[in-house]
Formats: C-alpha cells, sequence, structure tokens
C-alpha cells in the first residue's frame, strides 16, 4: 500500500504542495516539505490527519488561494495551512501515485475551477 494524491502550487519536481492520501497509516497529509525556500521556520512541515470511514474512496475538495492550501476529505477531515511558493512558474497542479506491486488507484472524476480575480469598488 502506498500513497497517492495530488500537487498544486507546482513548478514540477522543484516547488510543490502535496495533498496525500498514505493507505498503510490511514492518514491524510498536507506535505509542505518542498512548498518553499528551505530553512523557512514552519514552512518544511507534513500535517496530517484522520482519514475517517471504512471506504478506500475518497471525496475531496481541495482550496488554493494564493499562499493559502486547504482541503476538505470525506467531508470529514480538514486541514489548512499557509504556504510560501518562490517560484513564478509554481501555479501548476498534478496528480501522483506511489504504489508498490498490484497496488492501484482509479480517478473517479475531478473538477478544476479558477475563480476571477475580485474587484472591490470604494
Amino acid at each position: 500500500m502506498g500513497k497517492f494524491g495530488l500537487v498544486v502550487l507546482s513548478s514540477g519536481a522543484e516547488e510543490y504542495t502535496a495533498i496525500a492520501f498514505d493507505q498503510a497509516r490511514r492518514h491524510m497529509l498536507l506535505d509542505r516539505s518542498k512548498s518553499g525556500p528551505p530553512g523557512l521556520l514552519g514552512n518544511n512541515d507534513v500535517r496530517a490527519g484522520p482519514w475517517l470511514g471504512s471506504s478506500v474512496d475518497v471525496l475531496l475538495h481541495a482550496y488554493v488561494d494564493n499562499q493559502i492550501v486547504s482541503f476538505i476529505a470525506n467531508n470529514e477531515t480538514s486541514i489548512s495551512a499557509w504556504v510560501d511558493p518562490t517560484m513564478a512558474s509554481s501555479r501548476k497542479v498534478g496528480l501522483f501515485a506511489e504504489l508498490s506491486g498490484d497496488d492501484s488507484v482509479e480517478l473517479v472524476s475531478l473538477d478544476v475551477w479558477q475563480l476571477e480575480r475580485a474587484s472591490i469598488e470604494v
């Protein structure tokens, strides 16, 4: 059993924030270890929460707003964190799976929306 999930605010392998699901430990993770400059105090941790329920299915709502990454999994576990991407190219979203043996993961559906900038008139 391995991990799977998505990466946000990604430049590729250099800089990204990962939302991951660890099947073996039944944890959900927000991995900021590659989210910004190395050594920035408090910006390189991995936050975890329980993967509740007996199903292996995951319903995920993820929100990315400039430097805030939040997700709600199975309408039960929520994790949010501030991140500090420094590369201008850190704007991509991707999927990943670290599996072994005969393990598999199936993406059933994916919807992505980009919101318009808010314009506030004073």
